[in-house]
């Protein structure tokens, strides 16, 4: 019997007894969507504002230069998550910041204009 077969069997054997007690993981529930987008916009569209279904929820997208690792992003949505009225907040690699918002509480002006006040980025619709 070769020397490697019986450690390899039993480290399969210990492998398959942990992946057996694992159970996976379930999937979140499905929640039904709370509104409806009118339209998809890009950084710099026209559109870049949109209202959704509901008389104050909006989406704002715009872009951040000057981000260059995972902690800018994380900086970005920290600091526009904190802002009251702001339900979320989505900061991708490129600098594109996609925000749902409470129309009567902040706007994507004041987001835009507390970006550029408290970091060291450039914030602009």
């Amino acid at each position: 019997m070769n020397a490697f077969k019986l450690p390899l069997a039993v480290a399969g054997l210990v492998i398959g007894v942990i992946a057996v007690g694992c159970a996976p993981a379930e999937a979140p529930a499905e929640t039904p969507a709370e509104t409806t987008e009118t339209s998809m916009t890009m950084p710099g569209d026209s559109k870049a504002v949109v209202a959704d279904a509901s008389a104050t929820a909006t989406q704002a997208v715009f872009n951040v230069k000057g981000m260059d690792c995972v902690s800018c992003q994380g900086e970005i949505s920290g600091l526009v998550k904190g802002v009251e009225g702001v339900k979320n907040c989505e900061v991708d690699a490129s600098g594109v910041v996609t925000v749902q918002f409470d129309s009567e509480k902040t706007s994507p002006e004041k987001l835009v204009a507390m970006i550029n006040d408290k970091t060291r980025y450039e914030a602009s619709l």
